[in-house]
């Protein structure tokens, strides 16, 4: 289950606040971000001009079905009318997600609070060395990991 909020007023509310430049708290429901995001974490969200977002971003997105996805950005690509696409994806997710627009993104996760963590509540601000590396590191290991899938599975079915 993605990490998301599923309730569209949620999402329109959200959607508003972040168009304003306010800061948002929310609760993440799902694990699809785990273990960087788990269930029951607060994060913190950012608007952020799309064209400034970069792979290993987290990014607040709503998609087709006007539900709020918390995932990371793998890879910014062209469609035919020349403009940018992003591709996302939940950490724990075996695909990526189904292409956005600039206009679906809503904002950056830029800190993760764990009131459950078994060190006692804590806070990671993923803009801020070493996280900041850890992502991109992490974005490019999701990308090689897919590309040799794909080529496997090319591979087999010639």
């Amino acid at each position: 289950m993605p990490a998301m909020i599923q309730t569209s007023v949620s999402v329109h509310v959200i959607s508003s606040l972040l168009q304003d430049n306010l800061v948002v708290k929310t609760r993440v429901f799902g694990e699809s971000m785990a273990p960087m995001i788990k269930n029951g974490d607060v994060i913190t969200i950012e608007r952020i001009d799309p064209q400034s977002v970069r792979p290993g971003d987290i990014l607040a997105c709503v998609n087709s079905a006007e539900i709020l996805v918390v995932h990371r950005l793998i890879q910014i690509n062209s469609n035919d009318n020349g403009h940018n696409i992003f591709i996302l994806k939940g950490d724990t997710q075996t695909c990526c997600d189904a292409p956005i627009l600039s206009s679906q993104i809503l904002g950056r996760v830029t800190t993760i609070s764990k009131p459950n963590s078994s060190v006692g509540p804590s806070l990671i601000d993923i803009t801020r060395s070493p996280w900041r590396q850890i992502n991109t590191m992490y974005t490019y290991y999701i990308r090689f990991k897919r590309s040799t899938l794909i080529k496997r599975c090319l591979h087999r079915n010639q």
